[in-house]
């Protein structure tokens, strides 16, 4: 039984986690094309809660300089990125 309760916080978490990475995942992938690449990159440096805004910012900012995107849909493109990765966090 205490072997059982031990385990249990593990097994939340566990839980919890797997729920957050459900929700990130669904969310992504209502992404738009330009969006979904910056998700990506930005999940590819693995960020911490300090250096996700940066990260995608510059991301954003490659493809604005690459003529991918504008600024106008640069900026709703970054924003929709960092809406799912703040439900890794």
């Amino acid at each position: 039984m205490r072997a059982l309760l031990r385990s249990l916080p593990i097994t939340v978490f566990a839980l919890a986690a797997t729920a957050e990475a459900e929700s990130a995942a669904t969310c992504e992938s209502q992404l738009s094309a330009p969006a979904r690449e910056i998700y990506s990159a930005t999940l590819a440096q693995k960020p911490t809660k300090d250096t996700a805004r940066e990260i995608i910012v510059a991301q954003v900012e490659a493809m604005i300089r690459d003529g991918k995107l504008s600024p106008v849909d640069g900026r709703a493109a970054g924003e929709a990125a960092g809406k799912c990765l703040e439900l890794l966090e």
